[in-house]
Parts: C-alpha cells; structure tokens; sequence
C-alpha cells in the first residue's frame, strides 16, 4: 500500500465512522521556514479526500510542483508520518 492509499483510506474511515474530528495536514514547502498546517472539519472529508487524490502522487508531493509535500497528517487521533 502507499502512502497516498493509506492516507486516502485513513479519510474514507473516519468518514465511514462518523469521526467529527479534523484531519489537520502538515506540508512542507520550500522557502517557508516552518510547515504549513491545514485543517479540516469533518463536513469537509469528502470533498478533501477527493482532491488530495487528484492533486498528490504515490508519495503525497504536489503533482503539480513535487518540491510541495505532506510530511504528516493527523486524523482520528491518529498521526502518521510521511516516509518517502
């Protein structure tokens, strides 16, 4: 499984559990000297799900700049790391 599977199917979970929380993602970018955090509520899920899957390769870079990444995201209290 990649990473791209496992982080797609972490959200279709918590969608599937009903999880209110949020699924806050941690991106690197360059030039920025700290990570950008992006969070999402829950009623957002889906529509998320949707674009990370079209916008993220394999190893979740930007396909359309990969010098942008997710390093780790946290979902359902849950936090894992991004290993390239």
């Amino acid at each position: 499984m990649t990473v791209k599977e496992q982080f797609l199917n972490d959200i279709k979970e918590a969608i599937a559990n009903r999880n209110r929380g949020l699924l806050e993602v941690y991106i690197e970018m360059p030039g920025m000297s700290a990570r950008e955090k992006i969070t999402n509520n829950f009623m957002n899920f889906q529509a998320k799900h949707d674009y990370y899957e079209k916008a993220y390769d394999d190893d979740l870079h930007l396909k359309a700049n990969p010098d942008i990444f997710i390093v780790f995201y946290e979902i359902e209290r849950k936090r894992v790391e991004v290993v390239e």
